[in-house]
């Protein structure tokens, strides 16, 4: 799909502050592409469900959407470029984590790694 065409679909977008509203930013700027339609939501869950349901086009995580890819309710766009969104963990200042905590963050790592190959 072109740039122009891009330009001329709605967009889905989530709402001011969220990194997925920054990327997609980022990538519409990075495009030169001017939405001329842009839908707000609340929720990364409301962003796919508009998209299933023909609302528009999204810009969203590949974590978000993974199922609805494998059961064929929507389908990807291939851009030229390949994102990728750090995410952070925070946790109290002056505590020791548990075991348990330090295990749970290492499950989420992989989890992302594997999910981005």
């Amino acid at each position: 799909m072109l740039s122009e065409d891009l330009q001329n679909q709605t967009w889905i977008s989530r709402e001011i502050g969220s990194g997925t509203k920054q990327y997609l930013n980022i990538f519409l700027s990075t495009n030169n592409i001017n939405a001329k339609n842009i839908i707000v939501f609340g929720s990364n869950y409301s962003v796919k469900e508009s998209v299933k349901n023909n609302l528009g086009i999204t810009f969203i995580s590949s974590l978000v959407i993974k199922n609805s890819l494998k059961n064929k309710e929507i389908s990807i766009l291939k851009t030229n470029h390949e994102y990728t969104r750090p995410f952070s963990y925070i946790m109290q200042k002056g505590i020791t984590p548990s075991k348990g905590a330090l295990a749970f963050i290492d499950l989420l790592k992989n989890y992302i790694h594997n999910v981005g190959q």
